[in-house]
């Protein structure tokens, strides 16, 4: 493993211990019944890794290929609710984040890893505010010493955005909550929408 995964990993759960919220394994979108019990789900995540995993590592670099390019208009992003899930299989258009701001929504990323160490299957599921870093399939496996983790990427759904704040170079951010039973709020990105920034610098909207 190259010094920048090592480091892309390090990241990643060290963000993941502060804002990954763990799911049942029966969440809305994530039915896993035509595969049976939580055990024999979780040994077929484990045994699906990525069809990138070795020969093409080299040609084929973790990126975010696997979330279509194509964007869904202005209309059809308004038809999109708070707790709206869209498994991976069906998106074939991303939501227009600059019409999720004007409608105080955002998008958070849902995975689920699959960990082997010393003969231990440990599964999870989470939510990010950010895509992480796949192959072109949705998944990856990643190999350190002796443990074995597989990630896969489950689906997108629709939160609220909580708070607006500036960064230290006094541009907006929106925030999101991605545990409900959290208080805890976490940065989705800069605020993209050229209306809502007018808006925020006007202050005609304020969150509760």
């Amino acid at each position: 493993m190259s010094l920048i995964e090592k480091k892309k990993r390090l990241y990643k759960k060290m963000l993941a211990a502060l804002i990954a919220t763990t799911a049942t394994l029966g969440m809305t979108g994530c039915n896993n019944s035509e595969i049976g019990s939580e055990d024999e789900y979780s040994e077929t995540m484990m045994n699906n890794g990525s069809e990138y995993d070795d020969a093409t590592f080299q040609q084929e670099p973790l990126g975010k290929k696997y979330l279509p390019a194509a964007i869904m208009d202005s209309s059809t992003t308004k038809m999109l609710t708070t707790g709206t899930y869209i498994e991976a299989e069906d998106i074939t258009e991303m939501p227009n984040e600059n019409t999720l701001e004007m409608m105080d929504k955002a998008v958070c990323y849902w995975y689920s890893s699959n960990t082997e160490q010393d003969g231990k299957l440990e599964s999870k599921k989470y939510a990010l505010p950010y895509p992480e870093f796949l192959y072109p399939d949705g998944a990856a496996t990643i190999m350190e010493e002796e443990e074995k983790e597989v990630i896969h990427f489950l689906g997108i759904e629709i939160v609220d955005i909580v708070d607006y704040r500036k960064d230290e170079d006094g541009k907006y951010e929106k925030y999101i909550r991605l545990d409900s039973n959290n208080n805890e709020i976490v940065s989705a990105g800069l605020v993209l929408s050229e209306r809502k920034i007018e808006e925020l610098n006007g202050n005609q909207k304020v969150l509760k």
